[in-house]
């Protein structure tokens, strides 16, 4: 693929359809696991939850402990900590092991759909792309497809509502500096939906330049008495390292584009932290809160930065797997050019006759291969056909076992 097409292609992606293609994704290979979906869900809700239990307890280890030194509420405190994060580490390990299985069974449905889709196309869609770029589309674009389901359900269900529970934490401590430190999480929205936006188009770049790279070196290898028999070594080394820098291009974009997102997060989140300690220190020195209230808070605040990048990069690995998934759809969006007429009977398995009436066949790029050729091959004999090189002899055999659709005639 020359950068024209790639050109043409980024101007085609100027306005995706995300939420059709989100919604197909969803539709055709994510709901089938729901009940796994659900079962993570709740270990991701119990992953959320223990976070939120972590931070509120921090109020009764200052006020408690520290200020009227209840040695009984220690003790409590302390069993309670190592429940909360045992229960916390089992649900993250279910979570993992439930999405680990979903993540794998879509990519093995799309691989085998996608492949059994591919087989019933005709022979046109195979000389129109290389093997090396189908290929890429089960390999490069699948893994993406995954990387982008996995992530976006950890980002949109654990990390999401870790934050929701957190939240709820600051507010029960203290609405007003919640107030505060959520007044800077708008700043933080734009610039990522924008950098997602970069991440889609850079990411469908890098898996067409994939495509090409595993179609140079198919070529290569299969090749390779050519390229050694003239000398062609210097000329297919620049060839392959010109898909190989564009690659390299691509994909560091790509990591320019993530490595963006969370210094925009940390800026606005020391904002928010800043603000939060000096007039919640400020509301603590004047009575207006307990210490213990004050530092629960702040706990909130730090456990929720964490789960708060991951939201962050949810938008650019979602958007580098709706490229994929563009992709992938196009693929099964293509119907065979070939299909039977309704009514159509079944050929005999016994031997039977050839017939060419007035058969005329050009190729898609609108090559005439063949006008007007009639012939009868009686079934049982040996019917030869005699031409030039290009008269249409394979063209011919390629219609009989119906590898083309004819022009016109029959």
């Amino acid at each position: 693929m020359t950068d024209a097409d790639i050109e043409k292609r980024r101007l085609a992606l100027g306005s995706p359809k995300t939420v059709p293609l989100i919604r197909r994704l969803c539709r055709d290979f994510v709901t089938p696991y729901w009940l796994h979906l659900v079962a993570s869900g709740v270990m991701m809700t119990l992953v959320a939850g223990t976070t939120a239990l972590t931070a509120w307890l921090m109020d009764p280890v200052v006020n408690k402990v520290f200020v009227e030194r209840d040695e009984t509420v220690l003790w409590l405190v302390g069993g309670a900590v190592v429940a909360t994060f045992t229960l916390k580490s089992l649900a993250s390990y279910g979570q993992d092991v439930l999405l680990a299985f979903v993540g794998q069974r879509i990519v093995a449905d799309v691989q085998k759909k996608l492949f059994g889709h591919l087989l019933g196309q005709d022979l046109a869609l195979f000389q129109s792309q290389a093997s090396g770029t189908l290929i890429s589309h089960f390999t490069y674009d699948v893994q993406k497809l995954r990387e982008a389901v996995s992530n976006a359900l950890v980002g949109l269900g654990r990390d999401g509502l870790s934050v929701i529970l957190l939240a709820g934490v600051m507010v029960y401590q203290d609405w007003l500096l919640s107030l505060i430190a959520l007044v800077v999480a708008p700043f933080t929205v734009l610039p990522i939906q924008r950098l997602g936006k970069r991440m889609r188009v850079v990411s469908g770049d890098a898996q067409v330049r994939m495509g090409d790279f595993t179609v140079l070196l198919g070529q290569a290898f299969q090749g390779i008495r050519v390229i050694k028999a003239y000398g062609m070594e210097p000329a297919e080394s620049a060839r392959v390292g010109g898909v190989v820098d564009a690659i390299f291009r691509l994909t560091y974009r790509q990591g320019r584009v993530r490595a963006a997102v969370q210094p925009i997060i940390d800026i606005f989140g020391g904002v928010a932290v800043a603000a939060v300690i000096v007039y919640g220190g400020l509301r603590v020195i004047e009575g207006a809160t307990t210490p213990g209230a004050f530092f629960s808070f702040i706990a909130a605040v730090l456990m929720a930065y964490q789960p708060m990048r991951g939201l962050g990069k949810v938008s650019t690995t979602l958007q580098e797997g709706l490229a994929a998934a563009e992709r992938v759809f196009a693929l099964f969006d293509r119907q065979p050019s070939i299909t039977d007429a309704p009514g159509a009977v079944a050929l005999p398995r016994a031997p039977s006759a050839v017939t060419f009436e007035d058969v005329t066949f050009r190729y898609p790029d609108g090559t005439e291969a063949l006008s007007g050729v009639s012939f009868d091959a009686p079934a049982g004999k040996v019917t030869a056909l005699v031409g030039p090189s290009g008269a249409g002899k394979s063209t011919v055999r390629n219609l009989i076992p119906r590898f083309y659709a004819v022009t016109s005639g029959t």
